[in-house]
């Protein structure tokens, strides 16, 4: 009996508890418009250098130094960047890995492909083959980039 009377009184306690809201809701009068710039980056095979300093082994990098790449939009922005498609209008954000087969020597790889941004404005594209701590394949050659050109987008909102 007891756990019933206290049943009904914790019941009727939860009942009666009412809460009224006297919060307005106040109208946004201005609407701040964000800055977006965006631009592509085409790497050639020319451009690509041969970087060493990587624990892991040597990877290719280009690197371009864009001016609206600010100490403001570094510390308070968005930075991204995309690999564009070949063959079709598509975006691949970075980090992004591309397997590969070379139709002559039948060789299989990967590429990952990364970005860095630096606050002095610089982009870096770095390339890293899954092979790249002696980027050689079975026969001893060098392995390239296996396209001769990349394209990539980058877009700054802030």
């Amino acid at each position: 009996m007891k756990k019933i009377f206290l049943l009904i009184m914790i019941i009727g306690f939860f009942s009666a508890c009412t809460k009224e809201v006297t919060e307005e809701i106040t109208e946004v009068t201005a609407v701040v418009e964000p800055n977006v710039y965006s631009k592509t980056y085409t790497v050639e095979d020319a451009n690509w250098k041969v970087g060493n300093d990587d624990m892991t082994g040597i990877y290719y990098y280009c690197t371009f130094n864009e001016p609206k790449l600010t100490s403001e939009v570094f510390e308070y922005g968005i930075m991204q960047a995309f690999l564009c498609g070949r063959n079709i209008n598509s975006l691949s954000p970075l980090p992004y890995s591309d397997f590969v087969i070379d139709d002559d020597t039948n060789y299989q790889w990967e590429e990952h492909f990364t970005v860095e941004f630096e606050e002095d404005g610089n982009i870096t594209f770095i390339l890293k083959v899954s092979d790249h701590a002696n980027m050689l394949d079975k026969d001893g050659n060098q392995i390239l980039p296996y396209y001769t050109k990349y394209q990539f987008l980058v877009r700054f909102l802030w």
